[in-house]
């Protein structure tokens, strides 16, 4: 199998996501008008709420990520390996995205900096899952031909 053009797409994908959540994140930045990198610390309950459920969306992905990838790596079909690996890259991706718009959003209404740093926080994250050659090769043990 050609992993070349399945790994582009992926690539595009991530980009696309990544570049979207940090345009969205900008535009709250400058729609609020917002000067002051002052960070309060005074959260209301919701706030909390807001901040746990980011928190907690990632980790148990996370969690479910690291069992399910062994599983996709003993897989004897190649394709079928290569599709439910791409199935959980895009679910990672758009359950860290998940976070990080909603942190966004909840900067854009509420207008505290701390959750504009969580965003970017999350959005960095992000950033790092970049699929690349050698990420997919240590991770399936495949090689990809990039």
């Amino acid at each position: 199998m050609n992993y070349d053009d399945e790994v582009r797409a992926l690539s595009l994908l991530h980009g696309i996501i990544f570049l979207g959540t940090i345009m969205l994140l900008i535009i709250f930045y400058f729609l609020i008008g917002d000067s002051s990198v002052a960070l309060s610390f005074e959260l209301s309950w919701r706030d909390g709420m807001v901040l746990m459920v980011s928190l907690i969306i990632p980790a148990i992905y996370q969690w479910v990520y690291r069992n399910r990838l062994p599983r996709v790596k003993a897989m004897e079909d190649k394709a079928e390996q290569w599709q439910q690996y791409r199935d959980l890259q895009i679910k990672r991706y758009a359950l860290t995205e998940a976070p990080a718009l909603l942190t966004g959003v909840y900067y854009f209404y509420g207008s505290q900096s701390l959750f504009l740093v969580v965003a970017l926080t999350y959005a960095l994250v992000l950033a790092s899952y970049r699929p690349s050659a050698y990420r997919i090769e240590s991770e399936l043990d495949i090689k990809t031909g990039l």
